[in-house]
C-alpha cells in the first residue's frame, strides 16, 4: 500500500517514471510555478514518510512537468529516478497505476493522508513536519517539541512522562550532553549524569508528533 492515497497529494508511477500529483499544482501557470509551489509540498511529504517510519530517505523532484493526463489538464511534477526507485518503489509513497498488483487503499484512508491534510491546513503541523524532514539534531527536536507543547498537554495525552521530557530538555540544553549541537553554549545546570541519546530522543519525539498529528486528523 502506499502511503499517500489522497488524489489532492500522491505519486504515482507511469512507464518507468514517476510523478508527484497534487491541488497546489493545479491552480499554478509556468511550469517553473509548478516545480517551484511542488518544493514545500514534497518536503512535507518527506517529512510525513520520515515519521512514518525512520528509516526513510529524502525523495527529490527532477526537472520536468507534465501537463496532460487520460485526456484531462493536469499538472504533474517529476520526481527524481533514482531517489524514487531505492526508497519509494518499494511501497512508501507509491500508488501504482496500470499493472495488475492489488488494488491501492481507498483514497485518502492512510493514517499519513490524514497527517498531510493537517500539515496542510495546520501552520503549527507544517512547521513540525517540514522540521521532521532532512537531519535531526538536538535543537530541531527541541524546535518540534516546543511546537507540539504549544498546542497540548504531553503528559496529560500520555505521550510521553515528566521523566522522559525532563532528561531530553536537560541533555538538548547542555553543552556537555549534547555537544556542539546544544541548545546552549553554557549552561548554569549540571548536565544529567546519564544523558539521553539522539536516537532515543528522535524516538521519544516521533512518538509525541505523531499523536499530536492523529488528534488533528
Amino acid at each position: 500500500m502506499g502511503w499517500f492515497t489522497d488524489p489532492n497529494c500522491r505519486v504515482v508511477a507511469d512507464g518507468g517514471t514517476f510523478f508527484l500529483e497534487a491541488a497546489e499544482l493545479e491552480t499554478q501557470v509556468g511550469s517553473a510555478d509548478v516545480h517551484a509551489a511542488a518544493q514545500p509540498v514534497v518536503k512535507r511529504m518527506n517529512g510525513i514518510a520520515k515519521l512514518k517510519s525512520s528509516s526513510f530517505r529524502d525523495v527529490e523532484l527532477g526537472a520536468g512537468v507534465r501537463e496532460l493526463d487520460q485526456g484531462e489538464q493536469r499538472r504533474h511534477v517529476v520526481l527524481a529516478v533514482g531517489t524514487v526507485e531505492a526508497r519509494a518503489k518499494v511501497n512508501a509513497v507509491l500508488v501504482k497505476v496500470g499493472d495488475s498488483e492489488p488494488a491501492p487503499p481507498s483514497p485518502g484512508s492512510q493514517q499519513t493522508d490524514a497527517w498531510m491534510r493537517a500539515a496542510s491546513g495546520d501552520p503549527d503541523a507544517q512547521e513540525a513536519v517540514d522540521l521532521w524532514s532532512g537531519a535531526h539534531d538536538w535543537s530541531r527536536l527541541y524546535k518540534v517539541y516546543e511546537i507540539v507543547r504549544a498546542r497540548a498537554d504531553i503528559m496529560k495525552a500520555g505521550w510521553a512522562s515528566r521523566a522522559e521530557l525532563t532528561l531530553f530538555k536537560r541533555t538538548a540544553n547542555h553543552q556537555d550532553a549534547a555537544g556542539s549541537d546544544a541548545r546552549h553554549a553554557r549552561s548554569r545546570q549540571h548536565p544529567p549524569s546519564s544523558p539521553m541519546r539522539l536516537q532515543e530522543a528522535e524516538a521519544l519525539l516521533e512518538r509525541i508528533l505523531s499523536a499530536w498529528l492523529d488528534t488533528l486528523g
